[in-house]
Parts: C-alpha cells; sequence; structure tokens
C-alpha cells in the first residue's frame, strides 16, 4: 500500500513538472510534421513516415524519463528532503519501487498520447503525387482541443486553484481517443471523402509500439537507477548512450563475430534493444505476431527488474545525515 502512495505522490509531482510537458508539446509538434519532411522520399514517404515515428517514440521517451528521474529522485536525495519520507517509515526499496511506478505512470501517460498522435501523423499521410489527398482532419481537430483545453486548464487554475501543467497534460491523453475517433468517423462523410489507412496498417503500428513501449520502460528503470549516483547532465548521456548500444549491440556482435570473437561475446551480452524492423514489417504489410510482442514485454520486465535491483543497491549503500 505505501508503494501505491509513493507512486501517487511521485506521478502528481511529475504531473506539475513543467519540462514533462514542454517535452511532450515538441515531440507532438514533430510528430504531426513528420509528413512534410517526408515528402521527397522517391515514392517510400509513407514507409519512411512509419520509421520515423516509431524512432521518435525510442529517444523521446528515453530523454523525457532522463530529465524527470533526475529531477524528481536525485533532486531529493541531494536535498535530503528523503529523510522525511524514510523517517515514516518508509524502508528504502519500497521508495524505490514507488518512485520507480510513479515515473512508470508518467512515461504511459506521455506513451500513450504520442502514440494517439503517431497515428494521427499516419492519417494525414504522405503526399507522394500531385493528386494525392492529405486528411488534415486531424490536425484541425487537435489545434482547436488543445486550444480548447488550454483554456479551459487556466480557468481551472484561476478558480479552483488547480496546477496549470497537470490539468492540461490529463486533459490531453483523453482528447487524443476523442481526436481519433472523430477523424475516423466524419472522414468517410466529405464529398470526396478523405482517406483513411488501412486497418491492419494501423494495427501492426500499434504492436509496434506496444513493443517499443517495453523497451522504453526498461530504459527508463535504468535511468530511475542512474539517478541514484548521479546528477541530470550524465544521467541523460549515460541513457542515450544506452539507448545507441542496445540498438547497435546486435549489428556489431555479427560484424564481430568471426574477427573479434570476444568483442562480438560482449556485444551478445549487452541489453537488445533494436526493434525497428517492426517498421519494415508494417510496410511490407505483414502480420507481427503477438508472441514477438510478449517476448519483448517479458524481456524488457527482466531487463528493468535487474536495474531496478541495482538502483536499490546503490541507495543502500549511501549514506543520509
Amino acid at each position: 500500500m505505501k508503494i501505491l502512495v509513493l507512486a501517487g505522490m511521485t506521478f502528481r509531482e511529475a504531473l506539475r513538472h513543467p519540462p514533462s510537458l514542454v517535452i511532450t508539446l515538441v515531440v507532438a509538434l514533430l510528430m504531426m510534421a513528420a509528413p512534410s519532411y517526408s515528402f521527397f522520399a522517391f515514392g517510400a514517404g509513407n514507409e519512411q513516415l512509419r520509421g520515423s515515428l516509431l524512432s521518435t517514440h525510442m529517444l523521446s521517451g528515453v530523454v523525457l524519463i532522463s530529465l524527470t528521474a533526475t529531477s524528481l529522485f536525485y533532486r531529493e536525495m541531494s536535498e535530503h528532503t528523503i529523510l522525511a519520507v524514510l523517517s515514516k517509515p518508509v524502508s528504502l526499496p519500497v521508495y524505490y519501487c514507488g518512485k520507480l511506478l510513479g515515473i512508470l505512470a508518467l512515461l504511459t501517460l506521455f506513451y500513450f498520447i504520442i502514440t494517439c498522435t503517431g497515428v494521427m501523423s499516419t492519417i494525414i499521410s504522405v503526399m507522394e503525387t500531385a493528386s494525392t489527398r492529405l486528411n488534415l482532419l486531424p490536425l484541425y481537430f487537435l489545434s482547436a482541443g488543445l486550444l480548447a483545453l488550454a483554456i479551459f486548464s487556466f480557468l481551472a487554475n484561476y478558480l479552483f486553484a488547480v496546477p496549470i501543467v497537470s490539468c492540461f497534460f490529463l486533459g490531453w491523453g483523453l482528447l487524443c481517443p476523442l481526436v481519433l475517433l472523430a477523424t475516423w468517423w466524419l472522414s468517410p462523410l466529405f464529398e470526396p471523402p478523405f482517406p483513411l489507412p488501412e486497418a491492419n496498417v494501423l494495427g501492426e503500428y500499434l504492436k509496434s509500439a506496444l513493443a517499443l513501449f517495453g523497451l522504453i520502460a526498461a530504459a527508463a528503470a535504468f535511468s530511475v537507477a542512474l539517478s541514484a549516483c548521479t546528477g541530470p547532465a550524465a544521467n541523460l548521456v549515460l541513457s542515450v548512450g544506452f539507448l545507441i548500444a542496445g540498438l547497435m549491440a546486435p549489428g556489431l556482435e555479427k560484424t564481430w563475430q568471426g574477427a573479434h570473437p570476444w568483442l562480438a561475446q560482449a556485444a551478445g551480452g549487452a541489453p537488445n534493444l533494436h526493434a525497428f524492423w517492426l517498421a519494415e514489417m508494417v510496410d511490407l504489410g505483414q502480420i507481427i505476431p503477438w508472441a514477438y510482442v510478449l517476448e519483448c514485454l517479458g524481456y524488457a520486465a527482466l531487463l528493468a527488474a535487474g536495474f531496478s535491483c541495482a538502483g536499490i543497491f546503490v541507495l543502500l549503500g549511501k549514506e543520509y545525515t
């Protein structure tokens, strides 16, 4: 029960953290603009679009969690406010797990928002010929919804002292599925109808996003473990380095297999975060097996558990005075 209370407190604190909302806004803007810089792909614009969207999922999630973890976790230890929690009494493992769950809850909300935004960008699609008609309804609905949500958040803060960032963040999470439903229902009613992507393409895209969520959650556990002993700058550099190493490890293992066996073994022992073949599967219209998605989630859970144990071990070795 204490873990859930700490997780709720961490989640509410993370929602009030302005950089979290700023990062989400920037990432959503880049994803909505993705069709514009996929125009000149020589007939492969939609394939490039989906690949870039999935890449943005991973990098943005790692950056968000790295900054949030160090801001909420490392700050409490450096300012010794952790002592107020530990005097309740709350054990260090319970404290750590509560913080981790709260940060993962923020990651889930962020990931839900950018996944819905990615689906909107896919619906807009890419103008590959002069006669291609773009479906801009998601852009119109999302822009109007965010404007109305901003006005509502300011009024809620003025009348009821509700934090603006928290209200806007949670409202955005509710707005995204409404925008997608409105787009899906209203697009066929226009004359001529606005085009919609095939349902199987969106389904496989969502499967890919779910598999990547597990890998990002593992990277988040790594970042939280780092925040027990490193500051914001070092955490961000090491978290991005962990992501790059995880993406390159499978390729390096195959490259070094013959000439440098010991390097190949080292690369094979590194966490494997390479899942970008998912974009190719979506582009080829192939079905991504649910077994692979579950395997990714199980592998990510094992990594997260290992990193969490390491983080708790580091906390137990510290002195709090």
